[in-house]
């Protein structure tokens, strides 16, 4: 059993979620959240985990606070990873206002079409993350992966059933996390493809700005009456005081429907894939009538995110589903529900070193592990082994009494007593497997499918001469690349590849040695 430590290290408050995940699943085992303020002390997230029982996990996820990672989209014209990995740090530089050496970033595949590849880059300044891995290392936690928050949700929308429960759509789905200062969007499809991710500065603080601002009060009471009786739909109420709170909240979250709409367009436009629903999370989703508010702006169903068909040892409400979704998401990436590279900015100097430690920690028991599997596969394999002995005395057997009975001599070998019984030696068996004329459909199938125009082609059972002609340089690729996955076609060369006269066409010659056409040897 594995402990999935979740930590979402809010500027309000740090939400934690706690997953322990078995053979059968998953599983959540505990969840609770502290609030923070400008001078907060991790020392004091030690002692709450203490208290709550959350210590001791297996591994810690986190993702970078506030708007701390920049994403971009990016297409490559090639889809070989080591490619891509070579080639991703000058791409990068050439995004960023700094010097490459002062970021740590990291990507992952979003499509592969037509030789080309789509990533979402992800960087962020080293010395950020740096500094929030010394804060947390200091008080003894080392998280293994420091993520986005925006693409953490991924591991939620891959998930069978979210939301209110409803089954995924066949188009592609939202997650929207409206925290205290920033807020984050994840845009995917029920079958765990990530389209799209971004996170800008924006959220709660700006709202309750809004209300102190309009109403000339502190902060605190403005915070207190939002949370309270706050409400930006149309169903507020006709008071001319909450009329006021209404306009004022609203054009608060002006600036974040522009983003959201832009982004939402972008993913459309990049993969037409438009997306169907939106589901709300973080403390600001709770906000009165946003859901609404949000479906008759953007022309979407917004519904509260809901973590679905999921063990809890503990007991969640609407609310707190959406309040602690991020933490949930991190832990969910820890159990790795979804496959292939998965964005991580602890690389290079900043790389995870507390696996070793985790290791000796559990060497003993390791230890026992591989010596019973060490037993078991040696068991194995001598029970293997004296099976396929005796089916192989069972098959000679078998094959001695039938050439005994059909060829008047008994033979085990399985070669020479089908020479036998194919004659060979005689006129019959030194005939050629392969034709000339075979050959020939071959090459003209593959031309076809390479779509060159072949010239002149001289075939014999041992090597073939091709003249030919196409209109680049790369029909000439295509047409090698078909030849050599013809069984028969052992080596093709290229003799000869030019331009033609007039410059329009591309000429070439191929010399092709083919070993299945020639003349069986005789055994």
């Amino acid at each position: 059993m594995a402990r999935i430590l979740g930590l979402d290290l809010g500027a309000h408050s740090i939400k934690v979620v706690l997953l322990e995940t078995t053979f059968r699943g998953a599983s959540i085992a505990a969840r609770s959240e502290l609030e923070r303020d400008d001078g907060f002390d991790f020392s004091r997230l030690i002692a709450h985990l203490r208290m709550h029982n959350e210590m001791g996990a297996d591994q810690i996820i986190v993702a970078a606070p506030g708007a701390s990672v920049a994403t971009q989209h990016l297409s490559l014209p090639f889809t070989d990873a080591r490619r891509v990995e070579a080639t991703l740090g000058f791409e990068v530089e050439s995004l960023l206002p700094y010097d490459i050496d002062e970021v740590t970033y990291d990507h992952q595949l979003l499509s592969i079409d037509g030789g080309k590849s789509e990533l979402l880059v992800g960087s962020a300044r080293t010395q950020e993350i740096a500094s929030l891995l010394a804060e947390l290392k200091a008080v003894g936690l080392d998280p293994r992966v420091v993520t986005s928050s925006a693409l953490a949700y991924q591991n939620i929308l891959c998930q069978p059933t979210r939301g209110d429960g409803a089954v995924a759509t066949e188009g592609a789905d939202a997650i929207l996390d409206i925290g205290h200062e920033r807020t984050s969007l994840c845009v995917g499809t029920g079958a765990g493809r990530l389209l799209g991710a971004r996170t800008f500065m924006g959220g709660g603080r700006d709202l309750t700005r809004a209300v102190a601002a309009e109403f000339n009060v502190s902060l605190e009471d403005a915070q207190t009456w939002k949370e309270r009786e706050g409400d930006v739909s149309d169903e507020a109420g006709s008071d001319p005081q909450f009329s006021r709170a209404r306009d004022a909240l609203r054009r608060a979250l002006a600036p974040l429907l522009r983003e959201i709409r832009a982004t939402l367009r972008a993913n459309e436009a990049r993969f037409h894939c438009p997306v169907r629903r939106l589901f709300l999370a973080g403390g600001t989703s709770r906000l009165g009538g946003l859901d609404r508010y949000l479906s008759q702006e953007l022309g979407l169903e917004v519904t509260p995110l809901a973590f679905g068909e999921q063990d809890m040892a503990v007991s969640f409400s609407a609310a707190e589903q959406t309040l602690y979704a991020q933490a949930y998401a991190l832990a969910l990436q820890g159990q790795g529900t979804l496959r292939g590279h998965r964005f991580n900015l602890r690389k290079g100097a900043l790389s995870f070193k507390g696996d070793l430690d985790y290791l000796k920690g559990k060497t003993s028991r390791l230890g026992a592990f591989a010596l019973v599997l060490a037993v078991l596969a040696i068991a194995s394999m001598g029970l293997e082994w004296r099976a396929a002995a005796s089916r192989e005395q069972a098959i000679d057997d078998e094959l001695f009494n039938m050439t005994k009975r059909i060829l008047g001599q008994g033979q085990k070998n399985y070669d020479i007593a089908l020479n036998l019984q194919r004659g060979a030696g005689s006129a019959q068996a030194q005939l050629p497997k392969v034709s000339a004329l075979d050959i020939f459909t071959e090459l003209t199938e593959s031309a076809q499918k390479a779509e060159v125009r072949l010239e002149e082609v001289e075939a014999q059972l041992e090597r073939v001469k091709v003249r030919g002609e196409t209109a680049g340089f790369d029909g000439v690729d295509r047409l090698v690349g078909v030849l050599e996955a013809v069984e028969c076609f052992k080596e093709v060369k290229r003799n000869k590849v030019q331009k033609s006269r007039d410059g329009s066409k591309i000429v070439f010659e191929l010399d092709i040695r083919v070993s299945c056409g020639a003349t069986p040897a005789a055994t």
